[in-house]
């Protein structure tokens, strides 16, 4: 979810130097993260975040 609004969060992070900060109270007033409501579509995520994983997991393994 974050890729989609990265530009919209960069515009608000402040510093220098190198360093890069965004407060806290900006997410909280800035940004709104909704979740389904739908348990389908909750368990239709996990399983699309499960085979995420576990295609990470297979690709550590034969770097290993």
């Amino acid at each position: 979810m974050l890729v989609f609004i990265e530009e919209a969060i960069e515009r608000y992070c402040e510093g220098c130097g190198g360093q890069t900060e965004l407060a806290r109270s900006v997410l909280a007033e800035k940004f709104t993260v909704r979740l389904s409501d739908s348990l389908p579509e909750q368990q239709r995520i996990v399983a699309i975040l499960d085979e995420a994983f576990a295609g990470i997991a297979t690709a550590t393994a034969k770097c290993e």
